[in-house]
């Protein structure tokens, strides 16, 4: 999973104590390690100050493929430089809450500045909520609580919210006419159902495909002829697949005939489940996406009927 790290920090330390900075960003760039050894692929924004430089790290986020934003508070950080960006993105937030330090006593004045990123998270988190903006928010010490394996958990939900909500979902074969109970309408979720095109498929390409499965599957009586048709069909979905950058497809094998189609690939729904793009047969849109959202929790989910 591609996640946004985005660290928070005040303008005004950069001018009058910069010598802080060097121990701010030290203790950014371990928070963003401990994430990535929980198999996350951290895009790690600047330090962030003011509006401008929010705006520009969300964007990147964006831009980058990110399905959510982690914010690490590194000291205060003034709401109004980042709420209104944040409530503006579509990705998931969550909010981690912890600092360099695992204890601090009324003695311990000198751990005042690395450590007093709390009023910031409480002033930003106040912001959102009075904007209706929804977000997650864990607390804890890394090296002292499960805080970054809560963080994690946080991500992989609101991923599989996302998709749920907004996959783009690739329909083959249209809809089985009279099958009513996954029918519904699609404005009322932001997911699209994006009809086939066709695709041209190579002998050189069937070629390369078919080396792979000699590795890996066992062919027992299927005859060759029967292997390369269906293996044809299914490189041609794999190519829509690619070229619409869908998240899942259906496939409604009625609507599967010829000149188009020489049997029904079955094939790639197997080998697309297994690359993390859901399926779901005769046209259900819901669940092709609702396979693929559980899949970025659950990586060896698979289509079931039920």
């Amino acid at each position: 999973m591609k996640i946004g790290l985005l660290g928070l920090y005040l303008e005004l330390y950069d001018r009058i104590v910069p010598e802080c900075r060097l121990p701010v960003q030290a203790n950014f760039d371990r928070v963003a390690s401990l994430l990535r050894r929980e198999n996350l692929q951290v895009i790690q924004s600047p330090v962030c100050r003011t509006r401008d430089e929010f705006a520009a790290a969300v964007s990147a986020f964006e831009n980058a493929g990110a399905e959510a934003i982690v914010t690490l508070h590194l000291a205060y950080s003034p709401s109004l430089e980042s709420a209104e960006v944040l409530a503006a993105t579509a990705l998931p937030l969550v909010i981690l809450d912890t600092t360099p330090d695992d204890t601090f006593g009324f003695n311990d004045t000198d751990k005042l500045m690395a450590n007093h990123g709390i009023h910031g998270v409480q002033d930003l988190c106040n912001l959102l909520i009075r904007k209706g903006e929804k977000f997650l928010i864990e607390a804890g010490h890394v090296d002292h609580s499960d805080v970054i394996s809560r963080v994690v958990a946080d991500l992989r939900s609101a991923a599989a919210a996302r998709m749920m909500n907004c996959a783009r979902v690739g329909k083959v074969g249209g809809d089985f006419s009279g099958m009513g109970d996954f029918t519904f309408d699609l404005k009322d979720l932001l997911l699209e159902g994006i009809p086939y095109h066709p695709q041209q498929v190579s002998d050189a390409e069937i070629d390369e495909e078919a080396t792979l499965d000699r590795q890996r599957f066992v062919f027992g009586t299927c005859s060759d002829a029967t292997y390369r048709t269906t293996l044809r069909e299914s490189l041609k979905i794999r190519k829509w697949v690619a070229a619409e950058k869908l998240d899942a497809f259906t496939i409604s094998f009625p609507g599967i005939r010829r000149p188009e189609w020489d049997c029904v690939p079955f094939l790639e729904a197997s080998k697309a489940m297994a690359r993390g793009i859901g399926y779901a047969g005769e046209g259900d849109v819901l669940t092709a996406a609702y396979c693929a959202a559980v899949m970025k929790i659950f990586p060896e989910t698979t289509f079931s009927e039920m």
